[in-house]
């Protein structure tokens, strides 16, 4: 029973925390937008972040699943995109792509590692969703801020936001948000896409960067569309 509690109480909280969480990085990004800066959004990022894991690490019992090897691998590309964008203005395209490249790969890495050595947990789950999430939502503004696509690179950033506080504001006890297949396949192509933008020439760069917003829009759209369809049963 004590077990079946302390679960319960470790989701609640990372509920609780996501819902916040997207709430405050959308807060950010528009300061980020208007102030054609990366500081706002990497600043709460990390505050966030460094409050999850202190969080998580008070208040789950057995704390082998955080110090699992693929939450490291997570940190570390946490780590990369910041590093990445606070530093985009200085460091040449060629380097900044090599980066990015090695975040994408880490993705792949830390996923793997969690389920060779079977140590998966809502912790990493939640932890690694929301760095995926911090990667797209900044890549979206380094768009922004080097191309002409205008406001719109900013959908595929936002779109996972959005979706967590129509979760928030519509809750169902019984509904619990998970990865589906379809929604990992067009993440990770995705992931491909944005990183291939950085260094690909006009107009490609461009096509790229649409094609990007069509996939994640028709992800989100899946998304929206099963939330509400699950809502309206109850």
């Amino acid at each position: 029973m004590m077990q079946k509690v302390s679960h319960y109480a470790k989701s609640c909280s990372l509920e609780l925390w996501s819902n916040y969480h997207a709430l405050f990085t959308l807060l950010a990004t528009i300061a980020a937008t208007a102030l054609h800066s990366f500081i706002p959004l990497i600043l709460i990022s990390i505050l966030s972040f460094a409050y999850l894991v202190f969080n998580q690490s008070r208040a789950i019992t057995d704390a082998k699943p955080l110090n699992s090897p693929a939450n490291y691998v997570t940190a570390i590309r946490c780590l990369i995109v910041v590093y990445c964008f606070m530093n985009f203005q200085w460091i040449s395209v060629s380097w900044l792509f090599t980066l990015l490249l090695c975040n994408v790969f880490l993705d792949v890495l830390d996923g793997y590692i969690a389920r060779k050595t079977g140590q998966t947990s809502e912790f990493g789950r939640v932890f690694d969703m929301e760095v995926d999430a911090f990667f797209v939502n900044s890549m979206g503004l380094y768009f922004l801020f080097t191309t002409n696509v205008g406001y719109l690179m900013l959908l595929p950033g936002v779109l996972r936001y959005l979706y967590r506080l129509a979760v928030w504001s519509l809750p169902q006890p019984d509904y619990q948000e998970t990865k589906k297949f379809y929604a990992a396949a067009l993440a990770g192509i995705n992931f491909v896409l944005i990183v291939l933008a950085v260094i690909a020439p006009n107009p490609a760069q461009i096509y790229i960067l649409f094609l990007s917003i069509i996939l994640v829009s028709l992800s989100f759209t899946i998304s929206f569309y099963e939330f509400f369809r699950h809502a309206s049963r109850h």
